[in-house]
């Protein structure tokens, strides 16, 4: 079942994934699983999803930026090695090297899990 979500503007989304009904290329999505706290069921959530894109076979690849606790690589490095990667953001260049590989994938859905508080500031004691 394929049906129109928004006939507004020229580009119209359809539930499988593609744009525009004479174009069969699926639109690029990448889903980031973050959390600023540590414990709260992050990386739990990010292999549920994955789990959930192998059921329905989605293709896929999954980024484990959480290099400490690679749940990912953990719980599927058996059977789905190959769509594992790793990538640590927090070197210079890592999250480019993220764009890079991102632009060159032909694979429609892409799944960053990151490592809690990875959205932290560098807490330097400011003064007035």
């Amino acid at each position: 079942m394929s049906q129109n979500r928004t006939n507004k503007g020229k580009k119209v989304m359809f539930d499988d994934n593609t744009i525009n009904s004479n174009n069969s290329k699926p639109q690029k999505r990448l889903i980031i699983v973050t959390s600023d706290k540590g414990g709260v069921g992050k990386s739990t959530f990010a292999r549920a999803l994955f789990q959930l894109y192998i059921n329905k076979n989605l293709p896929c690849v999954s980024y484990e930026a959480d290099l400490r606790n690679p749940q990912l690589e953990r719980y599927f490095k058996k059977d789905y090695r190959p769509i594992i990667r790793y990538i640590d953001i927090f070197y210079r260049g890592g999250a480019d090297d993220l764009l890079i590989n991102l632009d060159e994938s032909d694979c429609p859905i892409t799944l960053l899990d990151l490592p809690a508080q990875s959205g932290r500031v560098n807490a330097r004691k400011m003064t007035c």
